[in-house]
């Protein structure tokens, strides 16, 4: 869909022949997608989804199901499923290798703010959470009705902070301490100006503040969601800050430029003029 959900139009057909389980595609990056299903199937799109690639990935044969996925830029993504199985990607789902398990129990959702920050969830009322991409996890499982219960979806809540949990029997839980268990938020909102100048020849700079330590991402597209410039991709220090950026090899014409950190996306409008 490409109106909210009004009309739905189908672009592939599944070839494959099994269970589809989770799709999800990169928020700095349309274009950037992957899908994940029964017998260890994963596929990735680079086109919006208009056509699919069978990934490769390095869990043993099996028939063993992927049950959810997330990709947290276009290049990483997590992907989850039977046996405790957990596989990272780096390069937008076209590879994928598995990373240290904490269980061999089936896994349900995964969800990441920032490459090194993310949740798990599963059977027998499992979370977990990771500061540093995947190496290492963590248990801050709750205490639910029935220890057996499973958590089938993990999701922090960018606006207010709040790590929510979907478990069996209606069961919703949340905790508010969950995002990096130290972070300190600063009186700044996360703020993003208007380029200056605008319209610009070729050079111009971008102001913006962020409200807590975090992965930056800086983008610009042209007016069909294409990716045409990257600006920045690295950990930044809460606070005000700026950026130039130079126009030099693209065209007159209007284009948006993207902020987004873990939590917050902002975009804006700018004009090149030649």
């Amino acid at each position: 869909t490409n109106d909210g959900g009004q009309t739905l139009n189908l672009i592939w057909h599944n070839v494959l022949g099994v269970q589809f389980n989770d799709v999800a595609f990169a928020l700095e990056n349309p274009l950037i997608g992957i899908i994940v299903g029964d017998n260890n199937a994963v596929l990735y799109s680079n086109d919006g989804g208009v056509s699919w690639n069978v990934g490769t990935e390095d869990v043993a044969a099996g028939g063993d199901d992927f049950e959810r996925c997330h990709m947290v830029s276009s290049t990483t993504g997590w992907l989850v499923g039977d046996k405790g199985i957990i596989c990272k990607t780096i390069n937008g789902g076209a590879n994928w290798f598995q990373q240290p398990s904490f269980t061999t129990e089936k896994l349900k959702d995964v969800f990441f703010t920032t490459p090194d920050y993310g949740w798990i969830s599963g059977e027998n009322q499992m979370v977990y959470y990771t500061d540093d991409g995947g190496a290492a996890w963590n248990d801050i499982s709750p205490t639910l009705a029935d220890p057996e219960d499973e958590v089938n979806a993990v999701y922090l809540n960018g606006c207010s902070g709040e790590l929510l949990i979907g478990a069996r029997h209606g069961q919703v839980l949340s905790r508010d301490d969950a995002y990096t268990g130290n972070d300190t938020p600063v009186n700044l909102p996360f703020v993003l100006q208007q380029n200056f100048p605008n319209p610009f020849n070729p050079v111009t700079t971008i102001k913006f503040s962020i409200d807590r330590d975090d992965h930056v991402t800086l983008n610009i597209y042209d007016v069909g969601g294409r990716l045409v410039a990257r600006v920045m991709d690295r950990n930044m220090k809460a606070g005000e800050h700026s950026v130039g950026f130079n126009a030099r090899d693209l065209s007159s014409g209007v284009y948006f430029y993207r902020l987004k950190t873990g939590t917050e996306v902002r975009t804006r409008k700018m004009i090149l003029l030649r």
